[in-house]
């Protein structure tokens, strides 16, 4: 079981979660391989993205009865290990960041999933930016 330190600024007046000004702002300690931070419970699908930031908006902008897991990272992304879709009403979605690892790593963890009999959903921010940045406005 490994252990993620992430240090996040306070949400003042709605604004979305931003990373600290800390240095690092991140730290992983311990084995994560197959693992996330499981951000939200749910029943009707499993919502699946890389970073807790970017988790935490999209708990703030998607349907609540889908659950919301933060991998860690792209590796974490690509070795998540799946639940029983059947836990989830097989409803997968995977928020991937706008980057070329984070593309491959959705696109693998999506085919995987598919294989395993979920019915997945694949969404990408736009180049350069994760779900969190969208939800501060950033690129628009």
């Amino acid at each position: 079981m490994g252990t993620s330190s992430d240090c996040i600024e306070p949400s003042w007046g709605g604004h979305r979660p931003v990373k600290s000004r800390l240095q690092p702002s991140k730290a992983m300690l311990g084995p994560c391989k197959g693992g996330a931070v499981r951000l939200r419970t749910g029943i009707s699908g499993l919502i699946v993205c890389e970073g807790i930031e970017t988790g935490l908006s999209l708990c703030d902008g998607t349907d609540a009865d889908f659950a919301v897991w933060a991998a860690l990272s792209t590796s974490g992304v690509k070795g998540l290990r799946l639940p029983e879709p059947r836990q989830f009403n097989a409803s997968l979605v995977v928020a991937i960041d706008g980057d070329l690892p984070g593309r491959k790593a959705g696109s693998e963890l999506g085919q995987r999933g598919a294989a395993a009999g979920w019915m997945v959903e694949t969404v990408s921010a736009p180049e350069g930016l994760d779900f969190n940045d969208v939800a501060r406005g950033k690129g628009a």
